[in-house]
C-alpha cells in the first residue's frame, strides 16, 4: 500500500505492481508446494480425521497471499470502491457456499471449501479490476531496497503476532480429543 501510493508516474506504478505480482505468485507457489509437502505431518500432528482439511491448506495459502497482494495494490491506488466490492463479494459468496455445502452435509470441509471458492471468485474479480496494472509493458525495474526493509519488519511482526494467538490452539488440537478441543 505504502509503496504504490508513493509513486507519481503511471509507469512506476505499473512497473512496481507487475513486479510485486510476479514475485508474489512465485512466493505463493513455493509456499503452496511446501504446504503440500508438510500436509501429512500437519494432519498427523493435529489429529485430523479428514485428510482433505490438511491438504486444503496449500490452495488456501496460495489464494490468500495472492488476493491480499492485489487488495493492497487497490488500496495503494486509492480504488476503495473496488477494494470494498472485492471484500463484499468474498463475504457474500462465503455465506452462500457455506450454506450450500452445509446442506450437502460437508460440515468443516464445506466451510473450508466455501472459503476457497469465495476467495477464488473475489480474486478473479480483483484481477480483472487490476489487469492493466499487472502487465508491465515498459519493463522498468522498481527500486526495492526500502520495500524489502519495510517488508521484513512487517513480516516478522505479523508472524510474531500470529504465533502469539495461534500456538495454544495448535497445542490444544494436538493434545486433546476433538470434543475437548472444541470446548476450548
Amino acid at each position: 500500500v505504502k509503496y504504490i501510493a508513493s509513486f507519481k508516474q503511471p509507469e512506476q506504478i505499473k512497473a512496481f505492481a507487475s513486479w510485486i505480482n510476479y514475485k508474489t505468485l512465485l512466493i505463493a507457489g513455493v509456499g503452496m508446494v511446501i504446504a503440500l509437502i508438510i500436509s501429512p505431518v500437519l494432519i498427523s500432528f493435529l489429529n485430523l480425521s479428514t485428510p482433505a482439511l490438511g491438504y486444503s491448506l496449500a490452495p488456501l495459502l496460495f489464494s490468500f497471499v495472492i488476493i491480499m497482494t492485489w487488495r493492497s495494490i487497490l488500496q495503494g491506488l486509492h480504488k476503495f470502491n473496488i477494494f470494498a466490492a472485492s471484500l463484499s463479494l468474498e463475504a457474500i459468496l462465503k455465506l452462500v457456499f457455506f450454506g450450500m455445502f452445509l446442506l450437502m452435509g460437508w460440515q468443516v470441509l464445506g466451510a473450508v471449501g466455501a472459503m476457497l471458492l469465495s476467495v477464488i471468485a473475489a480474486g478473479i474479480f480483483t484481477y480483472f479490476s487490476l489487469r492493466s496494472y499487472l502487465q508491465n509493458p515498459t519493463k522498468i525495474s522498481p527500486d526495492i531496497e526500502g520495500f524489502f526493509k519495510y517488508s521484513l519488519i512487517a513480516l516478522l511482526q505479523g508472524l510474531a503476532l500470529t504465533a502469539m494467538y495461534s500456538t495454544d490452539l495448535l497445542l490444544v488440537k494436538h493434545y486433546l480429543n476433538a470434543e475437548q478441543a472444541g470446548v476450548y
